[in-house]
């Protein structure tokens, strides 16, 4: 999201039980962050609890709160949803393609991947760079309308217009990134450890490349267990490996060079594991306040001192 200069803005990150919310302004052509929150819901916020009416007031109340907590006056959010949310898949187009053509063929794509009619989702897509000499890569998404509606049911109960809605895998990969200097890795992996397992998702010239979901007992909700970490590591490292194998066509190098660890449950105890396992790749929390100018009252908070990795996907809603 980009502003003018002085005016403020929000990211928010909608996951599971938890809200993520990251208050920025644009300073002089460089994103400040003003303030970092978080809350947590008695309700996860999934796809099941689409149409609940009964659930909007606790939502829309716990926006309300962080914008009275923070004394946040802006009025304008972009959203990151969980990727569970939406569907998504990569494909390849031919070069040269009108947007007319480039539009024929997204729905047509569309079409075999839903289920119910076509009339019942918004359609969005973002392109990924080249394939070769002869093709293109579009990521296609899809949300159901009624997910947008239940959306804009919380938000009106609040002072926020609701400017943008995002997958967050593809907040994050912008987050990663957000430094003008920064050089894109040839190919990454962001490892983002959260309630409903672990999400894997390889990133390749800085773009979106294949992603997995892997499932974990829930035990990891609140610790690794004794022992665990080593399996965890070796799962995650298969896990890469397999996606790699099925992009051997795109990649020049099989080697990943660096491996970002997110989200609520990232432990410090995998890492070892895993460089055992991954052996070029420098492998580290991810931090994206990195990337932005600080706020004293950002700057010496908690929440970015101590766990920045939580907020990968909210920042990417401010870039």
């Amino acid at each position: 999201m980009t502003a003018v200069d002085g005016q403020s803005f929000l990211g928010l990150h909608l996951a599971g039980k938890n809200l993520r919310v990251i208050e920025a302004e644009n300073n002089a052509g460089r994103v400040a962050v003003r303030s970092v929150s978080e809350r947590l819901f008695q309700t996860p916020f999934d796809l099941r609890v689409i149409g609940a009416e009964e659930s909007i007031p606790a939502f829309a109340g716990a926006i309300n709160q962080i914008l009275d907590q923070k004394s946040i006056r802006t009025t304008t959010a972009a959203l990151a949803l969980d990727r569970r949310m939406l569907l998504f898949k990569k494909i390849k187009i031919d070069r040269g393609l009108s947007e007319t053509q480039i539009r024929d063929q997204i729905e047509w794509e569309i079409e075999q991947l839903l289920i119910v009619p076509r009339s019942n989702y918004n359609i969005g897509h973002e392109r990924l760079g080249g394939y070769g000499n002869q093709y293109e890569r579009l990521l296609i998404a899809a949300i159901r309308k009624d997910v947008i509606r239940y959306l804009n049911d919380i938000f009106v109960r609040t002072p926020l217009t609701l400017k943008t809605v995002d997958i967050d895998l593809m907040a994050s990969i912008r987050a990663l990134y957000a430094s003008e200097g920064k050089r894109p890795d040839m190919l990454s992996a962001l490892v983002d450890f959260n309630e409903y397992g672990i999400d894997l998702t390889l990133i390749k010239d800085g773009k979106y490349a294949a992603s997995t979901e892997m499932s974990v007992q829930s035990g990891l909700g609140s610790r690794v267990p004794e022992g665990g970490a080593e399996q965890i590591a070796k799962a995650i490292s298969d896990e890469l490996n397999q996606l790699i194998d099925h992009l051997s066509d795109e990649l020049v190098s099989k080697s990943i060079e660096s491996i970002y660890l997110s989200g609520d449950q990232a432990d410090v105890e995998v890492i070892p594991h895993l460089q055992g396992l991954q052996e070029t790749a420098d492998i580290r929390f991810a931090d994206p306040f990195e990337n932005f100018s600080l706020y004293l009252e950002a700057e010496t908070d908690a929440l970015v001192k101590n766990k920045p990795e939580k907020f990968l996907a909210t920042a990417g809603m401010i870039v």
